[in-house]
């Protein structure tokens, strides 16, 4: 999982001899993006390649993120649910609502 607040917290699980390279991999594909992004823009303050390359994916995982939550009540019953119930239980949680409006701005 990933989690992060102000600070970031990734673990692996599972039941593989292969988790430290997994995470390794992982952790080093996050710090070349972490130096792309750093250097994504240049001295007059225009996006680079790169820096261009990584807003167009970032855009692009953006819509599909729109496109899956406004997608969400299409899903298994099942799934819709436990979504809800986990919505009334949680107060403090957000709803999908508040990430589809958040997305949306451009």
């Amino acid at each position: 999982g990933l989690e992060f607040t102000d600070n970031l917290s990734m673990s692996v699980g599972g039941f593989s001899d292969k988790l430290p390279a997994l995470l390794q991999v992982v952790m080093q594909r996050l710090r070349e993006v972490v130096e792309d992004s750093e250097s994504a823009v240049d001295a007059d303050g225009k996006l680079t390649e790169r820096g261009q390359e990584l807003f167009e994916k970032l855009d692009t995982q953006r819509q599909l993120l729109i496109q899956d939550y406004k997608n969400f009540n299409r899903e298994d019953p099942w799934s819709v649910c436990s979504y809800y119930c986990s919505q009334i239980m949680l107060r403090s949680s957000w709803h999908l609502d508040e990430y589809l409006e958040v997305l949306e701005k451009p």
